[in-house]
This record gives structure tokens, sequence and C-alpha cells, in this order.
């Protein structure tokens, strides 16, 4: 939901936790990454080297990096999503009412009063490629009927390949 009263409200930077985190996000620069396996393997993996405040970790955990969304990758979203009209506006969080999910919940790192702006700049992955649940949700607002039966064939079953091939393997995003 949306409110016109202003300013808005955006929670303060760092929400934690993140997505599997054990503790806050901490600000580093990246200085080296090298590529440890083939280009073609199954699953790719780096060597990076960062400059960071000290932290504890030991071999084999894994160091997540959250990239900021840029100002330009802010303008072009909000320009392909279409929300001018409310991307600065205060709006709120909240599981829908008469979702079926059990003991559903927000995830804690989203603050439940933001703006659309601070959302996709601070809060989301707007790189990710997006997975079935988003697309169907998508599906109930979207206009364009045509969009509307492509995106419900992308998350349905019968649509699984051609989800893989054009979402997935494309490495699709929000941005494209």
């Amino acid at each position: 939901s949306y409110s016109s009263s202003s300013p808005p409200t955006a929670t303060p930077l760092p929400l934690s936790p993140f997505p599997s985190s054990s503790g806050p996000p901490l600000s580093a620069k990246v200085l080296h990454c090298n590529l440890l396996t083939s280009k073609t393997a199954v699953k790719l993996y780096y060597e990076v080297l960062l400059e960071c405040p000290s932290f504890e970790h030991q071999a084999g955990d894994t160091v997540s990096i959250i990239c900021h969304n840029t100002e330009e990758e802010m303008k072009q979203l909000c320009s392909r999503l279409e929300l001018a009209n409310v991307w600065d506006k205060e709006c709120s969080l909240a599981i829908s009412p008469t979702t079926q999910k059990a003991k559903a919940k927000l995830p804690v790192w989203l603050p439940t009063t933001s703006t659309l702006e601070m959302l996709f700049k601070h809060h989301l992955d707007i790189r990710a490629v997006p997975k079935k649940p988003l697309l169907r949700s998508l599906v109930e607002h979207t206009t364009a009927e045509e969009d509307k039966k492509k995106l419900a064939m992308l998350c349905s079953k019968e649509g699984g390949q051609e989800y893989m091939t054009k979402v997935r393997d494309s490495q699709m995003t929000l941005l494209g």
C-alpha cells in the first residue's frame, strides 16, 4: 500500500541478518577476482581478495558479496516497471491476509515501511534470475494480456523447459 504523506520513512541500512548471514554486513572493496574453474564448468569458483575490516571466519565459510544497485539501474527499473508515479512514495510491506501459506512472514532483512526506490536500491537483488514464484505473482499485476499469458506459461509445469532456456539459462533479470 502507498501513502501520500511525506517525507518517506525508509528504514536506515543495514538491516540484518541478510539471508544466511551470521553477522552484520561489512563494507569492502574487491581488490582482485580470479576464476578458478573453466568458464564451462557446471559451477564456477572464484578467488576474491577483499579489502575490509577483519571478521571471524574459517576455511570453507561462504562469504556473500552484495553489490549496491546503481542510480542508472534504478532509473532503468523504475521506467521498465512503469512505477514513476509511486517510486518515491512511502509504502508498507505486509503478508496478504488471504495468503494460503502456513506461518508466512516477511524476511527479517526487509523493512516494513519504505519507498520502492529504497527497497530496490538497498534490499532487493535486481540482478538475480527471477524464480517462478515471482513470475507467478507478476501475472496478477500485468495488464497486457499477451504478457500475462507469457508469464503464466513460464511459471507453469508445461512451460518448465521454456523457463529454463529463456529465463534461467539466459540469466534474465528484472533489468532485461
